[in-house]
């Protein structure tokens, strides 16, 4: 049987991490001989959709140190992390590393990620401060989180 090369390890690290199964995944992740942005990026998402915020920040200061520079997908799966758990200041700082670390690469889908988190958590002000300062129009899935917020926190006074 043939040697797997990285995209083959890859493949099976991103069905483990598909399917939630946590340790398995990890276990691999450890075993393989070489990683790429792939292979990191599969775990930070795997742990960021299932809230695990700490390991997926561990992951990726890991990755960092493992010479890989992180990218969009990286960094909303971390986003993604804290707006799970609702980690209001640990999010607002990640936003702004990631701005200055990617040269203000942010992708529409870490601005409205940030809204949604703040919308959620009372900050209907500072989430509709983020929506004007999109470099770009606003999505409908921002716009919808915004509206939602206001809402649920005008009826809750």
């Amino acid at each position: 049987m043939p040697e797997r090369d990285t995209a083959s390890w890859n493949a099976i690290l991103a069905a483990f991490a598909q399917c939630g199964h946590v340790a398995h995944a990890e276990l691999l992740f450890e075993q393989m001989p070489r990683r790429s942005l792939v292979s990191w990026n599969a775990m930070i998402s795997m742990h960021g959709r299932s809230g695990r915020f700490h390991r997926a920040l561990d992951l990726l200061c890991a990755m960092r140190a493992a010479g890989f520079q992180p990218d969009q997908v990286s960094y909303l799966s971390v986003l993604a992390a804290c707006n799970h758990v609702g980690l209001v200041e640990e999010s607002s700082s990640l936003f702004l590393a990631m701005a200055e670390e990617l040269g203000g690469g942010s992708g529409i889908e870490h601005y409205s990620s940030m809204v949604d988190l703040l919308g959620r958590a009372g900050q209907v002000e500072f989430a509709r401060e983020i929506i004007q300062s999109m470099p770009f129009v606003p999505d409908a899935k921002a716009l919808g989180a915004l509206s939602g917020a206001r809402k649920l926190h005008v009826s809750a006074k």
